[in-house]
Parts: C-alpha cells; sequence; structure tokens
C-alpha cells in the first residue's frame, strides 16, 4: 500500500529481483544466478547487496518453543556504489551452498522446513529492497541411503524440521547454528 502511494505521488524505490538458475540442488552444489535491480526516481547511496541462505529454526526457551528466521550463510555481493535513477544493473552469482544445509524434499507426514535465498540491497537514508527465492534441497546420495535403510527397517519418515543450536560429536560439530530433526515412526 505505501509503495503504491509513493508510486502515485511520482516517488518510486529501488528494486531488486533474483533469478535463480537452478534453483533445485543438493547441500554442498553450487548455486547459480543472477540478481537485477534497478533505481527509483532519485538516486540512491547503496551500503551493501547480499545473499543470505535462510531457513526457519525451531527455538525451545524454557517451556514453550517458537519459529524464527536463521541466517545459514551470508555473502556480500557489492557494498559502497551510488545507484543512478531508473538505472538497471545485472549482477551473476555462484556460490557453494554449505554441506549441512536442511533438506527440503523429502516424503513425510510434515515437513516444517523451507531453504530460501534473501536478497537484501541497503539503501543509505532509503527503504530497503529485498526479494525471496526458495530453493529445493535434494538429500545427497548418502542421505538418501540412509533414508531407504530405515525404510527397509520399518521405519516412516513422519516430521521433519530444524532446531536451532549445535550438535557436537566426537570428531563433528556443526557450523551453520541449527539441525534438522527427522523423526521416524514404525510402520
Amino acid at each position: 500500500m505505501f509503495n503504491k502511494i509513493m508510486s502515485s505521488l511520482g516517488i518510486q524505490g529501488v528494486n531488486v529481483e533474483t533469478h535463480l538458475h537452478n534453483p533445485t540442488l543438493q547441500a554442498g552444489e553450487t548455486l547459480h544466478g543472477e540478481i537485477s535491480f534497478k533505481g527509483g526516481s532519485s538516486d540512491k547511496e547503496i551500503n551493501a547487496l547480499y545473499l543470505q541462505l535462510m531457513t526457519i529454526a525451531e527455538v525451545e526457551s524454557g517451556d514453550h518453543e517458537f519459529n524464527q528466521p536463521l541466517i545459514l550463510e551470508q555473502w556480500l555481493i557489492s557494498s559502497n556504489f551510488l545507484l543512478a535513477a531508473n538505472q538497471s544493473h545485472n549482477i551473476p552469482f555462484t556460490m557453494e551452498i554449505p554441506h549441512e544445509t536442511p533438506i527440503t524434499e523429502v516424503s513425510c507426514r510434515r515437513n516444517g522446513t523451507r531453504v530460501w535465498i534473501n536478497t537484501h540491497l541497503d539503501v543509505d537514508w532509503g527503504m530497503d529492497a529485498t526479494d525471496r527465492d526458495y530453493l529445493s534441497i535434494l538429500p545427497t546420495p548418502a542421505m538418501q541411503m540412509f533414508l531407504q535403510a530405515m525404510q527397509q527397517c520399518g521405519f516412516v519418515l513422519s516430521t521433519v524440521d530444524v532446531e536451532k543450536g549445535q550438535l557436537t560429536a566426537r570428531n563433528f560439530r556443526s557450523t551453520i547454528g541449527c539441525y534438522q530433526e527427522l523423526e521416524f515412526v514404525s510402520s
């Protein structure tokens, strides 16, 4: 509504749109895309343009739980530049999706996992421009073998979600601030 009012007055803000070339991929693979952005009705100083790999994580606090957006990885694309009025730019990008990225494409009764790329154009003294593009994260071959083995043992995947926190084992410590929880029930 605010943008429509401003536009009717001849005041247009900065727009950003991200185009993902391969939105379906496995953790550890490379994401390819292009960021398109256009200046508004006046020149704007841009503090930063960055991409964020995001998910929703369940947070336990005392006796209750709530969901919150969580940044898994952030990439600075460009910073401190002038975006002239009505000027258009396209910036291609490639980035590796972290190996610990939660999978989203799994067959179960309740899948609460979502992963997306958030594009953020930080406009100095102006309204920031953002864009959200969802990813489909497939199980890796090792994960697929594990899921098949559980099914062959008589278990059905019931619920999948993401929990805020870290996993620690003898020779391993998670690094992205969350872990994925897969809940199985006997069939």
